[in-house]
């Protein structure tokens, strides 16, 4: 029997998502069943409910994986700027369009940036509100509200483009539409350290 860790098992989650991601492109999350994903792989629905437990589940678990990769541009200490963090998004996604397109048009968009602004831990809200120059936890509430919609808002538009404009475009747009040196970002970037997440060993392919 296939186990988490070894190559064929992993070799047949590869499959699954590659015909399952391609099934939801085609027919969306709705029109895409089990069955046809197993025709295409060639496995039985055995084999599919060890690795999924329905499409939806699939479409989260790779999304998941994506987030983490993304949280990692943010965390990793690896970028010298806060610009160089968005840009490095901005490429990953660029790398997985087709993949994002399928997500956001079936999924809550705001999840994604929820990689790059989790929810502020109560004993750091007073901090960082002060920092901000914001007087209530109110005031914060809607600066991060407002830059998630902006931000959610100018990706989906880049993928509706098909990503027609190049990463360092989008990096530059943001960067003029939103003063990052000023925002919530930067503070946690300076609190930021090392990644809270292991990098994935196995993230789905990277088209292109």
């Amino acid at each position: 029997m296939n186990t988490k860790n070894n190559q064929r098992f992993q070799h047949t989650e590869e499959e699954i998502v590659f015909h399952g991601l391609a099934l939801i492109r085609e027919k969306g999350i709705e029109g895409a069943t089990v069955s046809e994903i197993c025709r295409r792989t060639g496995i039985n629905r055995k084999s599919f409910y060890l690795h999924f437990s329905d499409m939806y589940d699939l479409l989260e678990k790779v999304e998941r994986k994506m987030s983490g990769r993304i949280e990692d541009f943010f965390r990793s200490g690896e970028n010298e700027s806060i610009g160089d963090s968005f840009l490095q998004m901005f490429r990953f996604i660029e790398r997985n369009k087709e993949f994002y397109k399928i997500f956001l048009k079936q999924s809550n968009r705001t999840h994604l940036v929820d990689a790059i602004v989790p929810r502020i831990a109560e004993e750091d809200r007073q901090d960082i509100a002060q920092r901000l120059g914001y007087q209530t936890d109110s005031e914060l509430d809607y600066h991060e509200a407002f830059f998630k919609a902006g931000l959610i808002a100018l990706i989906w538009e880049w993928l509706k483009r098909d990503c027609r404009e190049t990463p360092e475009s989008l990096a530059q747009i943001l960067g003029r539409e939103y003063h990052s040196d000023h925002s919530l970002f930067q503070y946690r970037k300076q609190r930021s350290g090392m990644s809270r997440r292991e990098k994935e060993d196995h993230l789905p392919k990277e088209s292109g």
